[in-house]
């Protein structure tokens, strides 16, 4: 099953977005709102740093206030954690402007050994290895790292180049002994060897394969991570069993696999984006870059759909053999505690940050990409190639 979930999409896109949410590739730069514009003239390293000040951030009420400041929360969590499973919100100014700073912080850096990212293929974790250490890796070399991923176009974002550009920037004023590796999730795939949907069903089960390699990269080396994988990873439970007990792989998130691994040493967040959402859970307005724990007297009985916006989700079902989608009502979500350890919120807005045309006008690339698009059309039975179309015509 799959998960669809609705928020500011029209009809037409309704299906292209859910592909996303539960390990399926999809393209979410159309998920832009007017500030995007900027980013064809802005670079986007300026754009994260422009008034997205976190940790600098404090509460000018008198009564006390739920929450804490959220960089020092996640120091706090890596330094007696061996995993912190942080969801990420794919594209996102506002996300990555956190995440920036986060890296940035010393202390942070001092209490980690490693960060995983899905938005990497660990075919080329040697070439990340070396780039992150300052050898001499070009960006055009080291583009096929978020490129070939077996994910459809989301990477292309700049955020993502910008991560890579961050950690090797932290790592050049660290000692050889104390530089973060950056782990690549996503599975090994070669692109070049596939050429059919039975190629690319080996490389499907995106959160086993990420769970395993975490595991055998950091965990079983007493190492400390943080990993950053969009936000349904880092769920529990999940919406495409009925929130119960996964009883196959197909049902285990990447959060499932790795609080069996290291039950007392993990913990998972879910990002606050956007407007409304303290208003949802019925929390004051905070600064940006709070962080709740979900077993507070303030959340620990609220439904997850609070956390969502109650937005509507829906699951698809092979019912007779056939695809269908249902929804899953939002009195079914389990409580905010039974499905990740905090809520972040980042921001009241949210910034989507488009790759622009000029990447796909490449035709070399824009060949392959439609070569891909038939073999993922094939093997999901949707159709992809008409986001590249959208991002051409922009």
């Amino acid at each position: 099953m799959t998960c669809m979930d609705t928020r500011a999409l029209t009809p037409a896109r309704h299906l292209i977005y859910a592909l996303h949410l539960l390990r399926i590739p999809v393209f979410c730069s159309f998920l832009k709102i007017a500030k995007e514009m900027m980013m064809k003239f802005i670079p986007v390293a300026a754009l994260i740093a422009v008034g997205l000040s976190f940790s600098c951030a404090k509460d000018t009420g008198s009564p006390a206030q739920p929450g804490e400041p959220g960089i020092e929360a996640i120091i706090r969590a890596s330094s007696v954690n061996n995993a912190v499973l942080l969801g990420e919100v794919h594209a996102n100014m506002e996300f990555h402007g956190f995440l920036d700073e986060l890296l940035r912080d010393p202390q942070f850096l001092d209490s980690i050994d490693d960060i995983a990212v899905e938005f990497g293929n660990s075919f080329h974790q040697t070439l990340v290895d070396r780039y992150v250490r300052g050898e001499d890796v070009t960006i055009e070399e080291l583009a096929p790292v978020w490129r070939d991923t077996t994910q459809w176009l989301v990477w292309d974002s700049p955020v993502y180049q910008s991560f890579f550009e961050t950690v090797r920037a932290v790592n050049a004023e660290r000692p050889d002994h104390r530089k973060v590796r950056v782990l690549l999730l996503d599975p090994p795939i070669d692109w070049s060897a596939v050429s059919s949907p039975e190629d690319y069903a080996p490389y499907a089960d995106r959160d086993g394969y990420a769970a395993q390699y975490l595991k055998q990269e950091s965990l079983e080396r007493g190492r400390k991570s943080l990993t950053i994988m969009g936000g349904m990873h880092v769920l529990s439970l999940q919406p495409n069993n009925g929130f119960a007990k996964p009883d196959n792989p197909a049902e285990k998130s990447l959060a499932w696999y790795i609080k069996e691994a290291a039950p007392d040493r993990t913990l998972t967040i879910w990002p606050l984006v956007g407007p409304g959402y303290l208003e949802s859970l019925g929390l004051p307005p905070a600064p940006k870059g709070t962080f709740y724990r979900s077993d507070s007297p303030e959340l620990s009985a609220q439904s997850f759909s609070n956390a969502r916006l109650n937005q509507r989700l829906m699951i698809q079902k092979d019912i007779d053999g056939e695809k269908v989608w249902t929804d899953v009502p939002n009195d079914s979500w389990p409580a905010i505690s039974d499905m990740v350890d905090a809520l972040l919120f980042i921001s009241e807005t949210k910034t989507n940050v488009s790759p622009g045309k000029q990447i796909y006008l490449d035709q070399k690339y824009q060949s392959e990409l439609r070569r891909r698009a038939k073999i993922l059309e094939a093997y999901y039975g949707f159709e992809f190639e008409s986001e590249l179309d959208a991002a051409l015509a922009e």
